[in-house]
């Protein structure tokens, strides 16, 4: 959510993992992976993150909408459908 919530584009994390850890670094990619594009659909942005080829950016997207899911009594019938939809186009059938 870094680049989506805040002031932080993704260059600058290109730049920080670069100048950081030397050389190309994944974590800029997994997090522009994660990023949802502002005319993206939420399920074409789901399908995008499942064909990317960042198993590291489908763990994290799982782990996301789980914890969401925790809670479903605090969040809209609506998002609970959405969510679980979601886990199973990333390839968590059942949920857990």
């Amino acid at each position: 959510d870094i680049v989506e919530d805040t002031a932080v584009a993704l260059g600058d994390l290109l730049r920080f993992f670069s100048n950081t850890y030397g050389g190309t670094h994944k974590v800029a990619p997994i997090v522009a992976t994660l990023t949802r594009q502002g005319d993206q659909s939420y399920f074409d942005y789901i399908r995008s993150i499942k064909k990317s080829g960042f198993a590291e950016a489908v763990t994290i997207k799982t782990a996301d909408l789980k914890q969401n899911l925790s809670t479903p009594e605090n969040i809209p019938a609506s998002l609970v459908e959405r969510y679980t939809k979601a886990l199973e186009i990333l390839g968590d059938n059942n949920g857990n």
